[in-house]
């Protein structure tokens, strides 16, 4: 018998998806490669999408920890995008006492958090819980995600 949060799983697997490719081997080793982990991991751990807008980022998962950073691909020097999940058995979500997802003003509605939240749900291979702590930025991407109605 499926649970709930295995049905959700497979509704939201349908949509809200990016698309994400492979960043070249010279951006991966000058500025993200951790020696401590093989080739295979680095590579998992890092990738390419397009936003909406056309402008391409770069999304990392911090290797043993639960944070996630984007970046321009033309700026990989300064994050514009920070996620941090907290993993449970069947899902993931945002801590309570904190805003879990968080992208600089300058390049909200590009598709970034969305991209955040797709990329976790790969790495963690589980869908993907909303907190109780969410800004109007982000109830908004919520309801849009879940297709919630107001």
């Amino acid at each position: 018998m499926k649970n709930i949060i295995n049905i959700i799983n497979e509704e939201i697997s349908k949509f809200n998806k990016t698309n994400f490719y492979d960043i070249d081997d010279d951006v991966i080793i000058n500025h993200f490669y951790m020696r401590n982990f093989s080739e295979e991991v680095n590579k998992n751990h890092l990738k390419g999408f397009i936003g909406k807008s056309g402008k391409k980022y770069v999304i990392n998962k911090l290797i043993n920890h639960d944070v996630f950073k984007v970046y321009l691909e033309s700026d990989i020097n300064n994050p514009i995008g920070l996620a941090t999940f907290d993993e449970n058995n069947d899902y993931f979500s945002g801590y309570e006492h904190a805003q879990s997802i968080q992208v600089d003003d300058n390049y909200r509605r590009d598709g970034i958090a969305s991209a955040l939240i797709d990329f976790a749900e790969i790495i963690y291979n589980k869908p993907y819980k909303p907190s109780n702590l969410l800004s109007p930025e982000m109830q908004g991407l919520i309801k849009n995600r879940f297709n919630l109605e107001n």
